[in-house]
């Protein structure tokens, strides 16, 4: 087996945690996706929407989607809190592997067996 590109070993001190900040900058997580269209929507229809408001409405999401990661660095309770979820991470495959054929099965019985009415419009 061969590496391609750099490894993660590489990235340790101020300077790789710098890089990984820069490089999840300019990730977006899926929660944020119908935000970010809505602002280019609003841009694009040439409303009140500009790029401080845009940055702005980002800048605020970012800030609450990172809150309870900063909580969980900054209070050694919480950092306990932390470990322990971790350490039932090995039985998180299996249990997700469970609940995924659990939905698969109930998406095949709706699909088949689910009489969806529409109510007459007047």
């Amino acid at each position: 087996m061969i590496t391609l590109g750099p490894g993660l070993k590489h990235l340790g001190g101020m300077r790789g945690s710098f890089g990984l900040g820069v490089l999840f900058g300019f990730n977006i997580p899926a929660c944020a996706a119908p935000l970010l269209i809505a602002l280019l929507a609003g841009a694009a229809a040439g409303g009140t929407a500009t790029i401080f408001n845009g940055f702005v409405a980002l800048a605020v999401f970012g800030l609450f989607l990172s809150l309870p990661l900063v909580a969980i660095v900054l209070i050694p309770a919480m950092r306990g809190v932390l470990d322990r979820l971790a350490a039932l991470s090995g039985r998180y495959p299996v249990v997700a592997g469970l609940v995924l054929v659990a939905l698969g099965m109930w998406s095949v019985w709706f699909g088949l067996f689910a009489k969806i009415t529409v109510p007459p419009v007047i």
